[in-house]
């Protein structure tokens, strides 16, 4: 079987899931969250979410995004610019990161660009609401769970498959009724089985790494007796109850965040991708080998290492330097 590590990391999964769901839906969430009204929206478009930030003293160079998104009036004005930035980790230097890509995507542009943060987390959420969002201007949008609708009516599941999805995971950590949160994830699970199969495979990680143990197995506990839950296309269920479903998790209920509760597969990928953000906004050129390297490296305290270093690396240095020290 697949490892799942090899399905995909529950990051990118998240930013594929809002990729890929109804514009309309994802607007009237972000507007909700904005505080503003969504009836002036005509279309919205996805754009690259790269662009060129201009250095003081040196060349200019590429900053990248999760997700990227232009928003136009119905006279084909352009409105804003929702650049979204999905957190599954805590990392203290996203102020910076985030005030530069409001900055470059509105120079750029000559437009409003405003960052969307999507943490299902609520603890990261708060950290996120209390340390960061004070220390960056134009305001962050912060997505609250109020704003994300819990879908759990099995046909509606069936019809907004990628918003039932979304709902579930958002809600799955809330301090809310063990009962509702079991009706999301179920919800979840029968959306899942409308979709393709790498589709489904892919959001699954989703769903078992942020959702709590407990949940989950009364969710799939529920669908099974009533025959509703499809075990032979599902395999990728049985290989994560073996595993407890919280093998993925950043942090259990009641435990101190990080290292913990040890190596798991969910640091770790949001780590390997932090860092080679990192080293492409600060101007360095990843080589293929390069980023091999860190995305094969399975320890944690070494991709913190290089992390660390990464951010005082001299400009002028080699990178191989990082690597070899």
């Amino acid at each position: 079987m697949v490892q799942l590590e090899q399905l995909a990391s529950a990051h990118e999964s998240l930013v594929e899931l809002l990729r890929n769901m109804p514009r309309r839906a994802l607007a009237e969430i972000v507007c909700a969250a904005g505080g503003v009204s969504s009836d002036n929206i005509a279309e919205i478009q996805e754009r690259t979410p790269s662009v060129e930030v201009s250095g003081l003293a040196r060349a200019a160079r590429k900053a990248a995004a999760d997700l990227v998104l232009v928003v136009h009036t119905f006279d084909g004005k352009l409105l804003v610019i929702w650049i979204f930035e999905v957190q599954l980790s805590w990392n203290a230097d996203k102020r910076w990161i985030w005030a530069l890509l409001q900055a470059a995507f509105a120079a750029e542009s000559r437009t409003d660009a405003l960052v969307v943060v999507v943490a299902p987390s609520p603890r990261l959420r708060d950290r996120i609401r209390k340390k960061l969002m004070p220390q960056v201007a134009p305001p962050l949008i912060l997505l609250e769970p109020d704003q994300i609708k819990l879908i759990d009516d099995a046909d509606e599941a069936r019809r907004r498959p990628l918003e039932t999805i979304l709902g579930a995971v958002y809600h799955a950590r809330e301090d809310s009724p063990f009962s509702l949160r079991v009706a999301g994830i179920r919800a979840a699970l029968l959306a899942l089985q409308t979709l393709d199969s790498a589709s489904c495979r892919r959001y699954t990680v989703l769903v078992m790494s942020i959702a709590p143990t407990a949940v989950v197995q009364q969710a799939m506990k529920e669908l099974r007796e009533r025959g509703e839950l499809d075990e032979g296309r599902f395999e990728t269920f049985t290989e994560m109850e073996r595993e407890g479903y919280s093998f993925n998790h950043g942090r259990e209920e009641g435990r101190d965040e990080g290292r913990q509760e040890g190596l798991h597969i969910g640091q770790l990928l949001t780590l390997r991708r932090a860092l080679v953000d990192i080293l492409e906004i600060r101007g360095f050129a990843v080589s293929v080998g390069l980023r091999e390297r860190i995305e094969t490296c399975g320890d944690l305290e070494t991709l913190e290492r290089w992390y660390a270093g990464a951010r005082s690396l001299a400009v002028d240095a080699p990178l191989d330097q990082l690597f070899d020290g």
